[in-house]
């Protein structure tokens, strides 16, 4: 009984750990094939109607019983744009992650203060997909991650699978 209730904890160990890694990479490979057509798409004047700075906060228990608290900060830039007639307003800056300490966060937001004319990239076939900067922004942290999820995944299910099936 012990080996089987080894087998599918490997099993288990394997599809969860190996799964998210694996969605992880793939949602990092489809935000890339997003970003990567933004640099043909058309581009119209507009203007920032916001920009602002959205705080994010996380904390990690220690093992000695602290609290150690990270902020990381997002920015926030609404603006307004108009393909063939037809008025939008869009809060994309592009595609991938934008996190920053706070300093980086304002140094990123003094490129689109607010009444600020910008170049607005938009998908011809959905003008009302847009983005300011084209390319993909900040896709390491997802392939880092995921591919250690699916190696470890791999790794130490596959090796506790070895193992529930040694005889």
């Amino acid at each position: 009984m012990q080996i089987n209730s080894l087998l599918w904890f490997g099993i288990g160990f394997l599809v969860l750990f190996g799964g998210m890694g694996f969605l992880l990479i793939l949602i990092g490979l489809v935000n890339a094939d997003k970003a990567d057509v933004t640099h043909e798409w058309p581009v119209v004047q507009g203007v920032v109607t916001q920009s602002s700075m959205r705080a994010h906060r996380s904390s990690n228990r220690h093992r000695h019983g602290g609290v150690r608290t990270h902020y990381s900060y997002e920015p926030v830039v609404e603006y307004d744009y108009t393909v063939n007639g037809v008025p939008y307003t869009s809060a994309r800056i592009g595609y991938g992650a934008y996190r920053f300490n706070q300093e980086q966060c304002q140094e990123f937001l003094a490129q689109y203060p607010a009444r600020t004319m910008v170049q607005v990239h938009y998908d011809p076939e959905h003008p009302q997909s847009a983005v300011l900067e084209t390319g993909a922004h900040g896709q390491i942290g997802l392939y880092i991650v995921g591919g250690i999820l699916l190696l470890s995944g791999f790794v130490a299910g596959g090796m506790t699978i070895l193992q529930a099936l040694k005889p």
